[in-house]
């Protein structure tokens, strides 16, 4: 795994044991120091620091698709991190984590984070007439809507695919977009890249995408969708993230770019402001930085765009004509982007 944090493997009290003795009802503290780890995405990597309540049982997590899409518990586990494979590109998701003690008191909420997932530098639509040209093995399509993820590839004994060319000096992540009909329901499959399965996945009935990050060089990679339970198996999309290894770009996302550690956003200061924020930044070379702010309900509320020369540089914001709110500034340069949340505060007069 990306990170290794040992962490105490610990099951809920029984009711006979909370009965013996009176119940405890204080809840462990909210986690601290949430944070996404710099790793390429997808998945979305997240990580924060370990309770030490004695009688830590487990955290939560919980996501939001930003601006107004659906929230709640998306898992759990026993680790300091979590990896969401569940994730789809040009989309922008808000974590959260709590605390989870023996007797299931959960704790407030840790601080909450914003990430963005890009989007993919290849799609290939499954589903039509026509087989894809990264189709091996397929029996035919199914057609059940209108839109490109309800339509799909199906093979009886499995689907077969094959990326080739790839470049050993770039890593990739791979989603896999998977969807059935409410009429047509009951699918299972094993998602296997060259003869490693990565996951048992039931198919639902909206569409749902599911990403691995594949850190080993590949010049070729075989997928296979494998069908269990007797059914057919279906896949309505693949999407490929190609990453670059310190310089050098995949051919279709941009060409070649240096994006050393002085490119990019270095400071956001104030992050509660009333009248104004000042952003800095570095840059290894000529390029043009996209700024952009967004309001909570993802509207642009502003834009800059601007031709700098290589160094550092500093950027004054002006914040007064906006109302008291939550934003989100999306900082790019070439390929690089972040996300940092602002809020505008008001008094009262």
């Amino acid at each position: 795994m990306l990170i290794t944090v040992p962490i105490r493997r610990l099951r809920p009290m029984s009711a006979a044991s909370m009965l013996s003795g009176k119940r405890d009802i204080k809840p462990p503290a909210p986690p601290q120091n949430l944070h996404e780890e710099n790793v390429p995405k997808p998945p979305v990597v997240i990580a924060w620091d370990a309770n030490t309540e004695p009688d830590l049982y487990r955290y939560y997590i919980y996501r939001r698709i930003l601006p107004n899409g659906p929230v709640g518990k998306i898992g759990e586990t026993e680790e300091t991190y979590y990896a969401d494979h569940n994730v789809m590109g040009g989309t922008f998701y808000e974590y959260w984590v709590t605390a989870v003690d023996l007797v299931l008191n959960e704790s407030g909420e840790s601080n909450h984070i914003v990430v963005y997932v890009p989007l993919s530098d290849f799609s290939y639509n499954l589903g039509e007439e026509s087989p894809s040209s990264l189709c091996l093995i397929r029996d035919g399509y199914h057609a059940w809507g209108s839109s490109p993820d309800s339509t799909a590839d199906y093979a009886r004994e499995g689907l077969k695919y094959s990326i080739v060319d790839l470049k050993p000096d770039y890593t990739y992540s791979i989603g896999f977009m998977l969807m059935e009909p409410e009429s047509d329901t009951g699918r299972m499959v094993d998602i296997t890249i060259n003869d490693k399965e990565l996951a048992r996945i039931a198919v639902p009935d909206t569409p749902m995408p599911w990403c691995y990050y594949i850190p080993e060089s590949q010049s070729r990679m075989e997928l296979s969708i494998k069908p269990l339970a007797g059914r057919d198996a279906v896949l309505s999309r693949i999407d490929l993230w190609v990453h670059r290894r310190g310089g050098g770009g995949p051919q279709g996302s941009g060409g070649d770019q240096d994006l050393s550690l002085k490119t990019g956003l270095i400071s956001l200061y104030p992050s509660l402001v009333k009248d104004g924020f000042t952003i800095s930044y570095g840059l290894a070379r000529p390029g043009v930085v996209l700024i952009d702010l967004y309001d909570g309900s993802g509207r642009r509320v502003k834009e800059i765009i601007s031709k700098e020369s290589a160094g550092y540089h500093r950027l004054s914001i002006p914040t007064g004509d906006l109302s008291a709110g939550v934003y989100f500034l999306n900082f790019q340069i070439g390929g690089y982007e972040r996300i940092e949340k602002v809020v505008v505060i008001r008094q009262n007069r």
